[in-house]
């Protein structure tokens, strides 16, 4: 278990044994806002915008020096039959958005980051390097998503009720939606196994997520099939 706390510390736990292991102290007190696991790296995004990209390493003795132990975020594996000391290890940090960072996807080698600031960062996650900066919101973001059948295609929300459909192998905004709520939308993600375009199930369906005032939610159902007159917008 790895946990991201207000302090900006990161721990790691064994969740079998109840076992503290390591931890990785920025020293600066950044908050951390979102966590993910891939192959013995930890993503971590804080709320001032700044991403830190971690490796687990084990430490079997001075002698031997260090090496890199791959943990899958899918692992059964418990950290109890890692008998050397662990670290985390900061490999590079990156420096995402001028504000907050709200929400994260991780889907293949696309690593995406969404603010407070209107923008959408794109990284590699194997190395944090920054690929694009995606403008088109004209609030701050509150979704994002990676479709699983294609990588290369997103989808994210805002909470002025924008919508946007991303190419990232291009950079460009291919389709957007504009939708008029008294609250903004908090979820956007697409039904398999059709792409962010929708359902292949109820053809031009588009089903989202709000939350209504007093912490209640409604699923807005958007298209043709729905009989709404909002229109998907192509760039």
């Amino acid at each position: 278990v790895i946990l991201g706390c207000d302090t900006g510390r990161v721990e790691v736990w064994d969740a079998l044994t109840g076992e503290f292991r390591c931890q990785y102290d920025d020293g600066a007190g950044n908050s951390v806002s979102h966590l993910r696991l891939v192959a013995g790296r930890v993503i971590v995004a804080r709320l001032e915008g700044q991403l830190d990209f971690l490796e687990l390493v084990s430490s079997p003795g001075l002698q031997s020096g260090c090496r890199v132990r791959l943990l899958s975020a899918t692992s059964t594996d418990s950290l109890a039959s890692w008998s050397e000391e662990l670290r985390l290890c900061l490999r590079h940090t990156a420096r995402a958005h001028t504000q907050a960072i709200t929400c994260l996807a991780l889907q293949g080698n696309r690593l995406l980051t969404g603010s407070q600031d209107h923008t959408i960062r794109v990284f590699r996650p194997e190395d944090g390097v920054g690929v694009y900066t995606l403008h088109g919101h004209t609030g701050p973001i509150s979704s994002l998503f990676i479709d699983r059948l294609t990588p290369s295609a997103a989808g994210s929300a805002s909470v002025d009720g924008l919508l946007c459909v991303w190419d990232l192998l291009t950079g460009a905004c291919m389709y957007s939606i504009q939708v008029t709520a008294v609250s903004p939308v908090s979820c956007y993600q697409c039904s398999p196994p059709a792409g962010p375009h929708g359902s292949r199930a109820v053809p031009g369906l588009l089903s989202l997520l709000r939350r209504l005032p007093g912490g209640g939610r409604q699923t807005l159902c958007l298209g043709e099939a729905a009989g709404t007159p909002h229109q998907l917008h192509q760039h």
